[in-house]
């Protein structure tokens, strides 16, 4: 049997895995029919493993294809890990609670300390590249990206902390939206402290004050960045030092922390100097052992509801 990890929506695209797998789908469409619509888990699960069998691992298939339509552009802020942190995480698409916690675990060991996260949370696929079109754009910001401004903006008047803040894919789309509110209602003195990593993102714009610090992280072989941040069509001038590498892959930890971790985007980035090297080598020596999540998901949002 193949080994074969479970597949994202960018490997679709991918058409070396089309060409291997379609044998397989065509003699198993029956069970891929099931995965994608049965709403009974236990065949589900079974049909899965049956797949597994022939070398084709569609664990995930549901979650990139299936959709919420009452998710467009109607998500509410919700806050995990410590809300008092200075380090903020916001993830691109198709992540749900179990992704982000991984991605969280191993950014707090990473700089050593706890991390706080604006779950930018998945309607599915469909839901989540029409949110980020709508993003991309100059319309209105999402009511994410206006709440997230708020809370950039109450951490910056409460904390005279240097703020970090990350994103990844959708997420870097949705941070540097909420920092163009940011820009135009803060202390002009207070703009020097944020600090702004974008990991694979499709920024169709990133022109923000030059005294907030900018740092974009792109693989040249990733579908998204080249859509914007490394489209060479583009005439607009992003704000910001750039690091490139000669890869593939849009995953954050595996296509994007981890070769920083390595060295891979050089040496020179500020982000790259902030993190402790030592702890992500510990995570990764773990990573490969099964880690387990030791820690519960601390939610908080103005609402006080918490998720279902």
């Amino acid at each position: 049997m193949k080994e074969k990890k479970d597949k994202s929506f960018f490997d679709y695209f991918n058409f070396e895995n089309v060409i291997e797998d379609i044998g397989i789908l065509i003699k198993n469409s029956d069970k891929v029919l099931d995965i994608l619509f049965s709403d009974n888990e236990e065949t589900v699960k079974c049909k899965q493993e049956e797949l597994k069998e022939e070398g084709l691992d569609f664990s995930g298939i549901k979650k990139v294809f299936s959709f919420d339509m009452d998710k467009l552009n109607t998500k509410e802020l919700k806050i995990y890990g410590n809300t008092h942190s200075n380090i903020i995480y916001v993830n691109g698409i198709l992540t749900d609670l179990n992704d982000l916690r991984e991605h969280m675990n191993c950014l707090g060991k990473a700089f050593n300390s706890d991390i706080k996260a604006f779950h930018n949370e998945t309607g599915g696929v469909l839901i989540d590249l029409i949110e980020s079109s709508y993003d991309r754009g100059e319309l209105e910001r999402t009511p994410l990206a206006e709440a997230m401004a708020k809370e950039i903006l109450a951490k910056l008047e409460i904390s005279k902390e240097d703020l970090h803040l990350i994103g990844h894919s959708q997420g870097a789309i949705i941070l540097n939206n909420a920092l163009e509110i940011v820009q135009d209602e803060c202390k002009f003195e207070d703009l020097s402290r944020l600090h702004f990593y974008t990991f694979g993102a499709g920024l169709k714009n990133c022109i923000l004050n030059n005294n907030i610090h900018v740092e974009h992280f792109a693989n040249e072989g990733d579908l998204i960045p080249n859509m914007g941040i490394l489209n060479k069509d583009s005439e607009v001038e992003h704000t910001g030092d750039l690091y490139t590498r000669e890869a593939n892959g849009h995953y954050f930890l595996e296509n994007y922390l981890i070769p920083l971790r390595d060295g891979k985007f050089g040496t020179e980035s500020k982000f790259y100097n902030l993190v402790n090297t030592a702890s992500i080598q510990n995570f990764l020596t773990q990573k490969t052992e099964s880690l387990q999540i030791d820690t519960e998901l601390k939610y908080e949002n103005k609402s006080q509801k918490k998720p279902a």
